[in-house]
């Protein structure tokens, strides 16, 4: 992390997260899309944001139970969206004469990649399309 806010201003212009305008900083869409507090802010880059819907059974025709929009952007939020999908997935139970033990289904790395290629790799010219 750079030291002082103007290097930190200039390693985000390097990287085109920001550019000037006028004499003033304008965000982006990179920039909006990584570091966004509230994706809502940017109408055009709205429905960008990682959805995660939770069914009762096995297929879309189930009922939802839950369903989450994300409102940060993919870098700002990616933590608390991989942490949000953990807590959905069922963990099974091994038991043995002494112990009971929590599995998982799926290894934590095995969820973050999926997570991350669905929003890296998502078209952006097409709209209402959401990861």
């Amino acid at each position: 992390m750079p030291s002082n806010e103007n290097l930190i201003i200039e390693r985000f212009e390097q990287e085109c997260f920001i550019v000037r305008e006028y004499e003033k900083w304008a965000i982006t869409n990179l920039g909006a899309l990584l570091f966004a507090k509230d994706i809502k802010n940017f109408a055009h880059l709205a429905n960008k944001t990682a959805r995660v819907i939770t069914y009762d059974g096995d297929d879309k025709l189930s009922t939802v139970i839950k369903d989450l929009e994300g409102r940060r952007g993919y870098a700002s939020g990616f933590e608390d969206l991989i942490n949000w999908i953990d807590s959905q997935i069922p963990e099974p139970q091994k038991i043995t004469k002494i112990f009971r033990e929590q599995g998982k289904f799926y290894p934590d790395r095995a969820i973050r990649e999926l997570v991350a290629n669905a929003l890296i790799h998502q078209d952006f010219v097409e709209s209402g399309m959401r990861p």
